[in-house]
């Protein structure tokens, strides 16, 4: 799967962090979104040229590790599996 804002190179904010696990450590900045002024100091960091081209290249190759053919055929297994037309 793709993550559009990544390729886009475009910040995103989530409620959930679930589809964002993976890229905590690579590509992410989380921020508690009830905390105004945790969010304000993530968009600081932001602001810093090279904080932000860091966080956009980092973006850019996690990237490149989905597809969204990957992602259909791992979906339609999980389907095929859920119907029983695929063993585990």
């Amino acid at each position: 799967m793709k993550f559009d804002c990544l390729v886009e190179m475009m910040p995103a904010r989530r409620r959930s962090l679930n589809a964002l696990l993976p890229l905590k450590l690579i590509a992410a900045i989380f921020v508690r979104p009830q905390d105004p002024d945790d969010i304000a100091e993530a968009v600081e960091r932001l602001l810093d040229e090279q904080v932000s081209r860091d966080y956009r290249d980092r973006g850019i190759q996690q990237s490149r590790r989905y597809s969204w053919d990957a992602t259909a055929q791992g979906t339609r297994l999980v389907y095929e599996r859920a119907l029983g037309m695929v063993r585990a």
